[in-house]
């Protein structure tokens, strides 16, 4: 393990955390003996190497920190504790950027002249811009600093960005080489001055305080719930108990969507999200799989789909997975896929997924200017059974259900959205009989 010492500018500016843990590490690194803080180890005589000799034979800072970094992973081993100390923060030295690029378990404890009186438990660091501009995501549970809040314009888009995944009153320490301060996130870009040393520091937020969650929240509630001590239901459910559950959680979901209900559609895909959690983490207890590898799955599978835009495919268009004049491969794609299709699916919807699967690379079962002739042909068919083959009947009836979907698909209609409404008109028709009838009974 790598522990980064902030010297600070003074001999006098070491914390006492810092000096805890130069106190209980087996070998001590300290960046040059140039620096006005080196007294310190030749004053309270402790043992240490210097990297003097590494600064000589680097031809630039670039190798400079590349040569640091190897040194100290060649000294590092599975039980090894490094202190690397270095002038500054902390924070602010480059080799100590080139490391925590390359090696983020690194833990970083601040020299105390830097203001903030917090000392780092974790070495999460953020650069405001690369939040605000590359959208890079900032998990709410751990302790971390974001710098580079330079101007009051830095601040006002990191706030907005923050807010996401945070709350508005989420207390965050702000500070910088000439102030420190509790603020809350909301007035971020309220402070009276910014510079290039400014920051914020976040600490560990209790999950039962918080009032914004992120998914890695979920996985932690799911594991706490599934854990030594948590819920006995939770940790008896399988994948085959929970099967009804993602199915009814889906329709919920379908449902708030065809009423047009927000607070239903936001409350029902947070109960259809909770079940690939879920099903992951039962997966993860036997070591089949885990979330990472299912995100993994529909990430490849959207960029293979989605080629014009990720891969430079130019034979791949929007909305389309695969080209009609791709070969002999592509054949045998689909024909696994539909293949594969679960039989258990909803019959209409695995009927229309298979059509729309096969008419991808030119495979129709029927033509549009067809359709009725096709559909009359098989009611035809229909009417001269005989009603005691039963079989045959069933197949037929199946045949024809099969060509009506097709004529859905062809003129872009849904056909469970066909079939609901036409089943909600038959309800509609159903009251008023129902009505007629008990008037006409009192």
């Amino acid at each position: 393990m790598i522990y980064v010492i902030g010297l600070g500018q003074n001999s006098g500016d070491l914390s006492v955390n810092a000096q805890k843990i130069i106190s209980f590490c087996d070998l001590i690194v300290v960046k040059t003996a140039l620096s006005p803080t080196y007294s310190y180890f030749i004053d309270n005589g402790i043992k240490h190497v210097t990297l003097d000799d590494i600064y000589k034979k680097s031809k630039d800072f670039d190798s400079l920190n590349e040569n640091i970094f190897r040194f100290l992973k060649s000294k590092e081993k599975s039980d090894t504790k490094i202190a690397y100390c270095v002038e500054g923060s902390g924070y602010d030295d480059k080799s100590v950027e080139y490391i925590y690029k390359n090696d983020i378990s690194i833990k970083i404890y601040e020299a105390s002249s830097k203001g903030s009186g917090l000392f780092a438990t974790s070495a999460v660091r953020y650069d405001a811009n690369d939040i605000i501009y590359n959208d890079v995501f900032v998990p709410s549970d751990l302790p971390l600093s974001i710098y580079g809040i330079e101007t009051k314009s830095v601040a006002a888009n990191l706030r907005e960005r923050l807010l996401k995944y945070m709350d508005k009153e989420t207390a965050v320490v702000f500070s910088n080489s000439k102030e420190r301060a509790t603020i809350k996130l909301d007035d971020l870009d309220k402070q009276l001055a910014y510079n290039s040393s400014s920051k914020i520091t976040f600490g560990n937020t209790n999950l039962a305080q918080k009032k914004k969650f992120t998914y890695y929240d979920l996985v932690k509630i799911m594991k706490i719930l599934r854990g030594d001590k948590g819920c006995p239901w939770d940790k008896a459910q399988t994948n085959r108990t929970l099967r009804m559950e993602v199915l009814e959680d889906a329709y919920e979901v379908v449902n708030a969507i065809d009423i047009e209900n927000d607070t239903k559609l936001l409350d029902s895909l947070g109960d259809l999200i909770l079940q690939p959690v879920f099903h992951s983490l039962i997966a993860e207890d036997r070591k089949s799989f885990n979330d990472t590898d299912v995100l993994s799955s529909i990430c490849k599978k959207l960029i293979f789909k989605h080629g014009h835009i990720f891969l430079g495919d130019s034979s791949m268009n929007s909305g389309e997975g695969l080209s009609s004049d791709r070969g002999r491969g592509q054949y045998d794609t689909v024909l696994k896929e539909v293949q594969a299709m679960p039989k258990n699916y909803p019959a209409l919807a695995r009927a229309l997924k298979v059509q729309k699967k096969t008419n991808k690379i030119g495979f129709e079962i029927c033509q549009k200017f067809m359709n009725f002739q096709r559909i009359s042909s098989k009611l035809e068919e229909l009417k001269n059974l005989n009603p005691t083959q039963t079989d045959q009947v069933e197949l037929t009836v199946g045949q024809l259900l099969f060509l009506v979907v097709n004529f859905i698909r062809q003129h872009d209609i849904e056909p469970e959205l066909a079939l609901n409404a036409a089943t909600d008109e038959f309800i509609k028709e159903f009251a008023k009989f129902e009505g007629l009838l008990y008037n006409q009974q009192q």
